[in-house]
C-alpha cells in the first residue's frame, strides 16, 4: 500500500495541553499568575520539526525521537484529562501517527492539504514536551524572550538544564546545516533522552525559593534567582 501523503509542516502553537498552572507567591508578591516556560524556545523545537521534515532526514524507522514518544507519552499525566486538556483517544491518535511516520506509512508532502488523524494533538505534545518546561510566574524581568532560557539552571537543575542545553545546542547547528542527516539524528536522540526519562513525565513545579523579585531604573518583575545555593534534585 503507498504511504499517505500530508502535509507535515508545523504552523501556529495551539497552545498548551495542561491544565491551569495556578498562582505563587514571591516575598511582598502574592498570588502571582503562573506560566509554563520553555527552556529550548518552541520556535526553535518547531523550526528543527519542519526544516527536518522539509530535508527528508526525520523519518526511519529507529527516529529516536518518534520511539520515545509512541513508549512515553501515555505517561505524560499532566497533559492527560483529568489533569490537561488531551483524551485518552488524543493520546491514542498521536501515538499511532508517531508511529506511522516512523515507518514511513505517512510521508511529507509540501504541495499537500491534508492532515493525517492525530496530527494536532502530536504537535502539541511535540511542542510542550513536560521536560521542556518548567511553572514560574508570568511577565518575567528576566525573560529570554525567543531564546535559550540561560537563567533556568537553579529551577531545572544541573542534570536536566545541561541535557537541555545540549539540545539547543546540537538544533542550532543542525539548523546552520539542514540537509545534514547525522547533525539532525544527533539533535533527535538527544531529544529522546528527555522525552523518555521517568522523571521528566510533568513539568518542574513552582518553587518560590528559586525566585526572586527585581526592581531597577529599566525593569520590575519576578527573575529567576541565579544566585540560589542548593540544586533541586534532576
Amino acid at each position: 500500500m503507498p504511504p499517505q501523503r500530508c502535509n507535515l509542516i508545523m504552523g501556529a502553537d495551539m497552545g498548551s495541553p495542561y491544565g491551569p498552572p495556578g498562582t505563587g507567591d514571591i516575598l511582598g508578591h502574592p498570588n502571582l499568575q503562573l506560566m509554563y516556560h520553555h527552556t529550548v524556545p518552541n520556535s526553535r523545537l518547531k523550526k528543527f520539526w519542519n526544516d527536518t521534515v522539509s530535508n527528508s532526514v526525520m523519518a526511519s524507522k529507529q527516529q529516536p525521537l518518534l520511539l520515545a514518544l509512541e513508549r512515553n507519552i501515555s505517561a505524560y499525566a499532566g497533559m492527560i484529562h483529568p489533569n490537561g486538556q488531551l483524551t485518552q483517544g488524543d493520546i491514542t491518535a498521536a501515538i499511532t501517527l508517531s508511529r506511522k511516520i516512523r515507518q514511513g506509512d505517512v510521508v511529507h508532502d509540501p504541495g499537500a492539504q491534508e492532515r493525517p488523524d492525530g496530527w494536532d494533538d502530536f504537535r502539541r505534545i511535540y511542542i510542550w514536551l513536560p521536560g521542556n518546561l518548567f511553572k514560574g510566574p508570568r511577565n518575567r524581568a528576566d525573560d529570554p524572550g525567543d531564546a535559550f532560557d540561560s537563567p533556568a539552571r537553579p529551577v531545572l537543575g544541573a542534570t536536566l538544564f545541561g541535557q537541555l542545553s545540549d539540545i539547543n545546542t546540537k538544533i542550532m547547528d543542525y539548523l546552520e546545516h539542514p540537509a545534514d542527516g547525522p547533525r539532525a539524528q544527533s539533535a533527535y536522540t538527544a531529544l529522546a533522552e528527555v522525552a523518555k526519562s521517568y522523571i521528566n513525565r510533568n513539568p518542574r513545579n513552582f518553587n518560590n525559593k528559586y525566585w526572586a523579585w527585581k526592581k531597577d531604573d529599566r525593569k520590575e518583575g519576578p527573575v529567576i534567582n541565579r544566585r540560589t545555593g542548593h540544586l533541586p534534585r534532576s
